[in-house]
């Protein structure tokens, strides 16, 4: 929108308007900055350290919402593709990642 000339207010009002139809999973490789946020505390965070829990979250109407605690990256990202899989009216699926490009890529596909 930007690159088309829109307006920042007019950016900011469609991203707004998107936030009720919007859903995002998440898996965390770690519990380090929920922690760090104080959402969880210090024995949470070892615990899921020793056990190899990966968090996993869902973005909803603009809130996060704990959805499960997942064993292993592998795990983790298998458990991603099934949730996104239960919703039938997906127009458009974005996938993104924060450190982990070739992740990203095997999920595309």
């Amino acid at each position: 929108m930007a690159r088309g000339g829109v307006s920042i207010q007019e950016i900011v009002n469609t991203a707004m308007d998107s936030i009720p139809r919007s859903l995002s999973f998440r898996a965390l490789d770690s519990s380090e900055y929920l922690h760090r946020g104080g959402r969880i505390d210090k024995a949470a965070t070892l615990l899921g350290s020793i056990l190899n829990v990966k968090p996993g979250l869902c973005l909803e109407d603009g809130t996060v919402h704990p959805v499960e605690r997942l064993r292993g990256r592998d795990h983790a990202l298998e458990r991603i593709c099934e949730m996104a899989a239960t919703y039938h009216s997906i127009r458009r699926l974005p996938i993104g990642h924060t450190t982990t490009p070739i992740e990203m890529e095997l999920l595309a596909y």
